[in-house]
């Protein structure tokens, strides 16, 4: 524990240490008055952050450049397939499909006469 006065270090559940104990022996305080002792303060647990030389990041490094490569390197060969296999499609359905803008077909009515 510490004091919590000056912060040093003090045995036990003390508040004060020796040296502000004897301090406050100079300034009684009147029998009777109230004294608010202040909570101490909670120690704050701050992590320890591993810092990593730059050499040492190298390898690291690397291996996510890697995993990236091969993972665009995927998604090009399966967008290079889906476009294949459409292609495809279209091509081999191509001749039973009417061409772009010929959806509609003609007939001659049954009152007009053929031409030939």
């Amino acid at each position: 524990m510490q004091c919590i006065k000056c912060g040093r270090e003090v045995a036990g559940q003390h508040v004060f240490c020796e040296q502000c104990l004897s301090g406050m022996d100079s300034s009684p305080v009147k029998p009777g008055t109230r004294v608010v002792i202040p909570k101490r303060p909670q120690k704050v647990h701050t992590p320890v952050i591993k810092k990593e030389k730059p050499e040492d990041q190298i390898p690291k490094l690397q291996r996510t450049i890697r995993a990236l490569l091969w993972t665009c390197l995927c998604l090009l060969v399966s967008l290079a397939v889906s476009i294949g296999i459409i292609a495809f499609h279209f091509a081999a359905n191509d001749h039973n499909s009417p061409a772009i803008g010929q959806n509609y077909s003609t007939e001659a009515p049954d009152d007009a006469p053929l031409s030939r």
